[in-house]
């Protein structure tokens, strides 16, 4: 894989400020690229969107929490116990 990222610099000090300019990975002898745009998203090689592929959350909303919400009346689910679920 390949990443071109850019880097301020202040004379010879990295300021800290860096910025993903573009991307490449092959993949079953494929490469994928994407490349930052002026617009701040990021745009195949044939100036396809990528914003659909760089979902913050890739599953459907249904399936995004893993684990259940704290609750001080949890019921475990084998013992059947109340003790509370503090992360």
């Amino acid at each position: 894989f390949n990443v071109l990222v850019n880097e301020q610099y202040t004379g010879d000090h990295l300021t800290g400020k860096t910025e993903i300019q573009g991307i490449s990975i092959r993949l079953r002898g494929k490469e994928v690229a994407a490349f930052l745009a002026s617009d701040g998203r990021f745009y195949d090689r044939e100036g396809n969107s990528l914003e659909q592929a760089f979902n913050r959350y890739p599953i459907d909303k249904q399936f995004r929490r893993i684990t259940s919400p704290f609750n001080p009346y949890r019921k475990h689910p084998v013992t059947g116990r109340i003790s509370p679920h503090n992360g």
